[in-house]
């Protein structure tokens, strides 16, 4: 469970960085 607790960390940090280049753009 422990892999899947980092897979699911580090998708959290990719969808928080799109979204802060997303508002940066606009």
């Amino acid at each position: 469970s422990r892999l899947q607790y980092e897979q699911f960390s580090a998708f959290l940090a990719n969808i928080k960085e799109l979204n802060a280049h997303r508002q940066s753009r606009e």
